[in-house]
């Protein structure tokens, strides 16, 4: 069993982040990953952003647009950083 509070995270490709809510109704959100390693709140970050880094929990969002290398890289970065629970949601183009 985990102590303590457990870091989400919610990761989009490129810096699509910058429109998101300030926060999911009783759970502030962060862009700044201070507060979030202090777990003031779930981090929105861009794929890109979170290399490196892991959480208990992770949120990535994806996009169906044309894959480039480096699309690539920032999904596998995306997908290979939760300890516990990873959640891909499929974005429909509108």
């Amino acid at each position: 069993m985990m102590s303590g509070p457990s870091q989400v995270a919610v990761l989009t490709p490129g810096s699509s982040e910058q429109e998101w809510p300030q926060d999911f109704q009783t759970v502030p959100a962060t862009r700044n990953f201070n507060q979030w390693r202090k777990n003031k709140g779930v981090l929105l970050s861009s794929c890109s952003r979170f290399k490196s880094l892991e959480a208990d929990a992770i949120v990535v969002l994806e996009t169906p647009f044309p894959d480039s290398g480096r699309e690539n890289v920032n999904r596998y970065v995306a997908r290979s950083r939760a300890k516990h629970l990873l959640t891909v949601i499929q974005v429909e183009a509108t």
